[in-house]
């Protein structure tokens, strides 16, 4: 069992609870996408990252120390001596939730263990990962694993944060074929993985779009990002659901309560 604190940009505690799980075939009934908010184009993401890391820095109880154990916690179970590991971060709260908590998480990640890391935006829409890096409209996960004659070393982006990288949503084709071939994501994060220690891929809600599934296959490891109080239960239970009917395990839930 993990019991983390930490805290992300909205003012939120956050814990990560969980052990290894396996979660029930058929996937159960979704819900209809959440509209994406507003993100901004272009952002100086090195600028936020030293704002937030200095402030919690000259904090008396640094919020980092929760990211920094949850990082070595990941590195105890998945260590990346062997390859590279996949971690799929799910979120049932917003995407700015999600985007925030990737970022203040791959920072101290970085800090702790030295590793490279590669941010993939797997949402499938915009107002991911790839907005709040101002990389809207550029290729990458989409022209992917659609087929789109692309190698995942000509997509990827760094940050300003070295040994930090990430791969843009990218852009669906105008007539995408009906299925995304499982081959294709599986040969993308084995690609990923040779050339970084952890991929971490954002999706939203496993509820939201069965293409998520191809990816959760993958992964070694998922994080549900749950809105503490916000989040309704059944939703919950719902997603679990699905992890168990398609007998995908290693999931643990990673909490945000208002602080």
């Amino acid at each position: 069992m993990i019991a983390l604190r930490l805290r992300s940009a909205f003012n939120r505690a956050l814990s990560a609870v969980g052990v290894s799980t396996a979660i029930g075939n058929g996937i159960g009934p979704g819900r209809a996408p959440a509209q994406p908010r507003p993100q901004p184009t272009k952002t100086d993401i090195g600028g936020w990252w030293k704002e937030r890391v200095g402030r919690w820095r000259s904090a008396k109880f640094p919020a980092s120390r929760s990211y920094r154990y949850l990082a070595r916690q990941i590195m105890a179970e998945l260590p990346h001596d062997q390859g590279g590991r996949t971690i799929l971060v799910s979120s049932l709260g917003p995407l700015e939730l999600s985007n925030e908590t990737l970022l203040m998480f791959s920072y101290f990640m970085r800090d702790e263990l030295g590793c490279s890391i590669l941010l993939v935006d797997g949402t499938f829409r915009e107002g991911g990962i790839s907005a709040r890096l101002g990389h809207n409209g550029a290729p990458g996960f989409l022209d992917l694993v659609y087929g789109n004659q692309r190698w995942l070393g000509e997509l990827v982006r760094p940050t300003q944060r070295r040994g930090i990288f990430t791969l843009p949503v990218g852009r669906a084709p105008a007539y995408p074929p009906l299925p995304i071939q499982d081959t294709n994501i599986a040969s993308l994060f084995e690609e990923a993985r040779r050339s970084f220690d952890y991929v971490l891929l954002q999706q939203t809600c496993i509820l939201e779009d069965t293409r998520y599934l191809l990816c959760a296959s993958s992964a070694d490891l998922i994080l549900l990002l749950i809105d503490e109080g916000v989040t309704p239960l059944d939703e919950l239970e719902r997603c679990k659901k699905v992890f168990r009917d398609y007998q995908i395990s290693n999931v643990r839930l990673v909490l945000s309560a208002a602080s």
